[in-house]
């Protein structure tokens, strides 16, 4: 994590929005079509999981999130969708305003949990 926040230190020295788009939970394999489809307990764990780290504020272990749940290979069975998760909790300071503005599991296994830093006024 520590390489990725001395890259965004510049920017975030300019105050510039850094966005990040993905899911912490994205299994396509697993999808429930059926309207109104239950999240799989795996699918929820995981995004527990995830909101207990960012909010210990020990986003170190969002690198291992293999040995998080036990089911974490459903939730994340490739890298791409989770990656934007790194890089954002990477160029957050620890001061900063930690929120989640939604939170749904869509189908099952899509989480689309939002996760949103906002940087405090330097004093």
């Amino acid at each position: 994590m520590m390489i990725i926040k001395h890259f965004f230190l510049f920017f975030l020295s300019v105050s510039v929005l850094i966005l990040g788009s993905g899911n912490t939970v994205h299994n396509l394999g697993l999808i429930r079509w059926e309207e109104g489809a239950a999240a799989y307990p795996w699918a929820i764990a995981f995004d527990d999981w995830v909101r207990r780290v960012l909010e210990s504020g020990d986003r170190e272990q969002l690198l291992d999130y293999s040995g998080s749940t036990g089911d974490a290979q459903l939730a994340v069975p490739t890298l791409e969708h989770y990656l934007p998760l790194l890089y954002i909790a990477g160029a957050s300071e620890p001061a900063d305003a930690l929120s989640f503005p939604t939170g749904v599991i869509e189908l099952g296994s899509i989480s689309m949990l939002s996760v949103l830093f906002s940087a405090q006024p330097h004093a």
